[in-house]
């Protein structure tokens, strides 16, 4: 065994062992580290780079960009339903300002159900098992499939979620997050969360419900990498089906059981760097998120709950965004103010 010094693009010296072309797999792989050309075969000839894993990345992402929002319907507004203090804690703007709304995007480890990861991992695993290495395989997704501790390393302490529907005034998504009836419903534009949202590093997608679907998107990824790997023979092969499999994984964030359908959910989805994240309070723990900063035309209407007094609200609120979000040339204002047309009563206790 003898010793490579390799310097990478940032002419940093790296020292890497070479390994007998036997062994398929090194004990601890960095998949991550793109920086390093570590891809060597026995008689020290460099079979690939650094560029070349991350043009592969590159392909990848872009291929699972383009799966999670085929076949969608366009759609104009998205709508994010949440409680009086969480809506006004969202458009609050100081006075003159050119900031407009912002939004916390939250770890998404700390979503309302956990089953929804296991649910897409289970997707995943379900495709992977038919192409990868079971050496490969057992690697990526630990013992026993235990999505935990996958997504741990993997993803999802990471990963930054904000959560939209696509239809206003929706009584299951009223009852489930807008605090019982009582909350409010905020239209943004879709075409600012993609602009906006893309520029801090977030995809936005829609959610798959439909279970055959999802099972046709993840095995699309893995076809393409098998393929490759038929052709060319890259070592090592387990880089290329870790790559996949992370692919596969954030894919997987799209997907939801078909029994939640109801709801129409889009997402805006992206692995943030650790430094970069905040943390707050919340009811299942301390829960990391990054904050999303919009522009104020990004906001375009705000749907008041069902059990509110309507007209009391939309003074105060008319009130307050046209100090803030301002009037149009014909005296209206820019966002607009409506409210809930479910004929719901608000039960006392």
């Amino acid at each position: 065994m003898k010793i490579i010094v390799i310097p990478d693009v940032l002419s940093v010296i790296t020292l890497e062992l070479i390994r007998p072309r036997s062994c398929k797999h090194p004990k601890n792989p960095q998949p991550d580290q793109q920086h390093l050309v570590d891809l060597i075969t026995s008689d020290g000839q460099t079979i690939t780079d650094n560029l070349t894993w991350k043009r592969y990345q590159d392909d990848l992402e872009s291929s699972r960009i383009k799966l999670s929002s085929s076949g969608v319907e366009d759609t104009e507004l998205l709508f994010h339903y949440t409680s009086a203090e969480a809506c006004f804690s969202i458009i609050e703007i100081p006075r003159g300002s050119e900031q407009g709304p912002s939004l916390w995007a939250s770890c998404a480890l700390g979503m309302n159900d956990a089953r929804e990861i296991r649910y897409g991992i289970d997707v995943v695993y379900q495709i992977a098992s038919k192409h990868v290495p079971k050496e490969e395989l057992d690697l990526s997704f630990a013992k026993h499939k235990k999505y935990d501790e996958y997504a741990k390393v993997s993803f999802f302490e990471q990963t930054c979620i904000a959560c939209f529907c696509d239809k206003p005034d929706l009584l299951s998504q009223w009852r489930a997050y807008g605090k019982d009836a009582t909350g409010y419903c905020i239209g943004f534009r879709r075409d600012a969360l993609v602009s906006t949202g893309s520029q801090a590093g977030f995809n936005l997608v829609p959610i798959i419900y439909d279970r055959e679907s999802q099972l046709q998107k993840v095995n699309n990824l893995f076809e393409e990498t098998a393929a490759i790997i038929q052709r060319e023979h890259p070592q090592p092969e387990w880089r290329f089906w870790r790559m996949t499999i992370d692919a596969a994984t954030k894919l997987s964030l799209g997907f939801k059981h078909a029994s939640f359908s109801e709801e129409r959910e889009w997402r805006l989805i992206s692995k943030q760097n650790p430094r970069s994240l905040k943390f707050r309070a919340g009811r299942s723990g301390v829960i990391p998120y990054v904050q999303l900063s919009f522009p104020k035309d990004a906001l375009a209407s705000i749907w008041q709950g069902p059990t509110l007094d309507h007209d009391l609200t939309r003074r105060t609120l008319e009130m307050y965004l046209a100090g803030t979000y301002g009037m149009n040339f014909k005296n209206e204002y820019i966002v607009q103010v409506r409210g809930s047309e479910i004929p719901l009563r608000k039960l006392e206790n």
